[in-house]
C-alpha cells in the first residue's frame, strides 16, 4: 500500500539514513557519495527527496539548486537529479510521485527546472511535463600564437590546500557563458573535481584562471575555465602544456572566450529534458559539464 511508503527529505547529517541512501546509489550508479559529502561539499544546495518503506530507502530524486545565466539573464534553478529506485519496487510510480512532490514545493518560486537523461527515458518525462531541448558540441582548432612563459600548473587536488584554493575560485567566478552559464554551483563542481577530473585541474599563471580538461589523443576536452573575469581565449590557451593537440571540445558553450572559428555539431549525449517553456535556452548551446548532477 502507498501509505506504508513515507517521503523523507534533507536527511543527509543523519548516519543511518546517509548510508541509506548510499547503498541504493552504489547498487544504482556504482558509487556513492560519502567522500563529497566528507569534503564538506554537500551543502544545502543538494537535497535528496527519498521514499522510506520498511526502514529502507527504496527510491529517490535529488534536487540541486543554483543559478543560471540564460542568454544574458540570470535565473534561479533547480536540477533534478540522481533519480533512481529499488529493482523490486520499480513500476509502482515512486519516482513520478517524488517529482511531483518536488514540483508541487518548487514550481511556482522557480524560474528554472530541469534535468538530464537518456533517450529512452523521453516518454517518462514527458508524461511529467518535460520536453526534450536538443544541444550543440563546440570545436576548435588551437589558437596559433607564442606560447606563454610557463605552462599551465597542474594542481594536486588530494591536497587540502589544493581543495581549498579550487573551491574559493569556484565560490565566486564570472559565469562561464553568457548564453548559458551557472552561478552559485560550486557543490556541483566540486563533486566533479573529486570522482571525474582530480588530475584534470590546472592553474593558469598567466590568468590566473582553472582550466578543467583531459586530453584523449590528440583531442583536448575542456570542461571547465573558472575565473573572474573569464579570460580571453588567446591568453588562456597560450599557457596549455600539452603538445600535438589538433581539436579543442567544449564541453560547455564558449562564447565569452572571443575563439577565432568555432565549429558546431548536434550533441550526442545525454539529453536535456526542460519542464514547459519557461526560461528556455536558446540554441546552440551546451550545458557546463560541471553542473551536472
Amino acid at each position: 500500500m502507498l501509505s506504508d511508503f513515507k517521503i523523507i527529505s534533507g536527511y543527509q547529517e543523519d548516519g543511518l539514513l546517509r548510508e541509506e541512501f548510499h547503498r541504493l546509489t552504489r547498487a544504482t550508479f556504482g558509487f556513492d557519495l560519502e567522500e563529497w559529502y566528507k569534503a564538506g561539499y554537500w551543502d544545502n544546495h543538494y537535497i535528496p527527496f527519498s521514499m522510506l518503506y520498511g526502514g529502507k530507502i527504496i527510491s529517490n530524486v535529488s534536487i540541486s539548486t543554483f543559478d543560471l545565466v540564460i542568454d544574458g539573464n540570470q535565473r534561479s534553478a533547480l536540477q533534478l537529479g540522481t533519480v533512481m529506485t529499488h529493482p523490486d519496487h520499480r513500476g509502482k510510480g515512486l519516482a513520478s510521485k517524488l517529482i511531483d512532490h518536488i514540483l508541487e514545493q518548487y514550481h511556482s518560486k522557480t524560474d528554472a527546472i530541469f534535468l538530464l537523461s537518456n533517450l529512452k527515458s523521453e516518454g517518462f518525462y514527458s508524461q511529467l511535463g518535460f520536453k526534450r531541448i536538443p544541444e550543440t558540441s563546440f570545436i576548435a582548432a588551437p589558437i596559433q600564437q607564442p606560447k606563454a612563459e610557463k605552462d599551465w600548473v597542474n594542481l594536486d587536488f588530494s591536497k587540502p590546500e589544493t581543495r581549498k584554493l579550487v573551491q574559493e575560485r569556484a565560490r565566486n567566478r564570472a559565469p562561464l557563458s553568457n548564453k548559458f552559464g551557472h552561478l552559485d554551483c560550486d557543490h556541483l563542481f566540486l563533486f566533479h573535481c573529486l570522482y571525474d577530473y582530480p588530475s584534470g585541474i590546472y592553474l593558469d599563471p598567466l590568468t590566473d584562471a582553472l582550466v578543467i580538461c583531459k586530453l584523449a589523443g590528440r583531442n583536448l576536452h575542456i570542461y571547465d575555465i573558472v575565473g573572474n573575469p573569464m579570460p580571453d581565449a588567446g591568453k588562456i590557451l597560450a599557457g596549455c602544456p600539452f603538445s600535438g593537440v589538433e581539436k579543442l571540445i567544449f564541453h560547455f558553450t564558449p562564447d565569452l572566450l572571443n575563439l577565432p572559428d568555432v565549429q558546431t555539431k548536434p550533441w550526442g549525449k545525454d539529453i536535456l529534458f526542460w519542464l514547459g517553456s519557461k526560461n528556455q535556452p536558446t540554441p546552440p548551446f551546451c550545458r557546463p559539464k560541471t553542473m551536472e548532477a
